[in-house]
């Protein structure tokens, strides 16, 4: 299990490198249309992919789902969740539901 978290943290970790990257690019760069396309692309893409990240990891721990994200106004979605999971360890996607659905 500890391969397994150890390989969640380093995605976390990653993710929130890029993150960074495209911040700072998006502070030098002068297009605005370039901008907006760093802009979207991090917003649609890194982001949820790190939130995912952030919560495989939390799931792989054993960390109670309303400690990691207790004001969320949308929940996650459960399939992408269980395929991130999956590419790390199996997980059965019950397994998840149960977890996300815990007080």
């Amino acid at each position: 299990m500890k391969d397994i978290i150890f390989k969640l943290r380093v995605n976390v970790k990653s993710l929130a490198a890029e993150g960074r990257i495209i911040r700072e690019e998006i502070r030098k760069c002068r297009d605005g249309r370039e901008r907006s396309s760093l802009h979207h692309h991090k917003m649609t893409r890194v982001k949820p992919e790190a939130r995912l990240a952030q919560l495989a990891l939390a799931f792989a721990k054993n960390m109670p789902y309303k400690v990691v994200e207790n004001k969320t106004h949308q929940a996650p979605d459960i399939k992408r969740l269980h395929r991130k999971l999956k590419s790390f360890t199996e997980v059965d996607i019950v397994d998840l539901e149960t977890w996300l659905t815990t007080e």
